[in-house]
């Protein structure tokens, strides 16, 4: 199985991304840089946490794997910290374009029913930032960045903030209205190379990124990574087999069952056929005994 090696992989790249985003001394300031660049805010000190799992409600309701969760520790109480879920997707598929706004929806209730301890009023919560770093057009309409909030049909102008935004960034949107800082953060994302590192936040990054990739401990836990990747294929080519076998013997089961019964009706009829024949020669006989 052909698999990208680490040096050449980029930010998009999910098993990069996450290792950089945690990596000890680095990602916590990684993820504060990317975050104001895509915000055009400064950003508090952050608690970032990669491959979060959260399970459902009870084993029969599903959880969800957020890829980046970073929560903003402000110093001022006062102040309104943020909880920002960064996604890296190169899923671009039909399917995946379909479900995405449903998706997202999923991740911010996932992300609110974990913001509020028991007893604390809903003026607790946090303001959630869901962020997609995609590949490709999510909406198909060329542009850069699209950002989702709720609003009043009846009223837009009217104000209505419930803490929500889903940002969505397409690295190959035409750039248009877009801060140059933003356009070159998101060329710099899908193609990680000095060529792309145009200014000191990104040249910043990119020493961060070769500080990370230099690491023994990364390329081994990426080692590691690609094995229980394969590992699961094989089970599941194993299972795949397994199924297919069983399958096979059951239709074959059923087919000679198939067979069976359209032979025993064949069967059947031919000894109809042959008790109507029998029953015109006895009849026949008796007429001419009668003569």
């Amino acid at each position: 199985m052909q698999r990208k090696r680490l040096e050449d992989m980029n930010l998009l790249d999910d098993f990069l991304f996450n290792a950089v985003m945690t990596f000890p001394g680095i990602g916590e300031r990684f993820c504060r840089l990317l975050l104001q660049v895509v915000l055009g805010r400064e950003i508090g000190r952050l608690r970032v946490v990669a491959q979060r799992a959260f399970g459902g409600r009870d084993e029969g309701f599903r959880g969800a794997r957020l890829d980046v969760l970073a929560e903003e520790e402000l110093m001022d109480v006062l102040a309104d910290p943020s909880v920002f879920d960064i996604e890296p997707d190169n899923n671009g598929d039909v399917v995946s374009l379909k479900d995405l706004p449903k998706r997202v929806r999923f991740y911010h209730a996932i992300i609110d029913s974990r913001c509020l301890k028991k007893g604390e009023g809903f003026g607790k919560l946090k303001r959630v930032f869901v962020i997609f770093v995609c590949s490709y057009d999510p909406f198909d309409r060329g542009r850069m960045v699209y950002t989702i909030r709720n609003m009043c049909e009846e009223i837009p102008e009217m104000e209505y903030d419930d803490g929500l935004r889903t940002v969505f960034l397409n690295t190959k949107g035409d750039g248009a209205g877009v801060p140059e800082e933003l356009v070159a953060l998101l060329h710099f994302l899908e193609d990680t190379r000095e060529v792309n590192a145009v200014n000191d936040v990104l040249r910043e990054l990119l020493e961060m990124v070769r500080v990370v990739k230099d690491d023994g401990k990364v390329t081994v836990a990426y080692m590691k990574s690609f094995e229980i990747e394969q590992m699961w294929i094989n089970k599941g080519i194993e299972q795949g087999i397994s199924q297919g076998i069983s399958q096979g013997i059951s239709q074959g089961i059923e087919q000679g069952r198939s067979e069976e019964r359209a032979n025993t009706l064949r069967e059947k009829a031919r000894a109809d056929r042959l008790e109507r024949e029998l029953r015109k020669l006895r009849k026949l006989r008796r007429g001419r005994r009668d003569v």
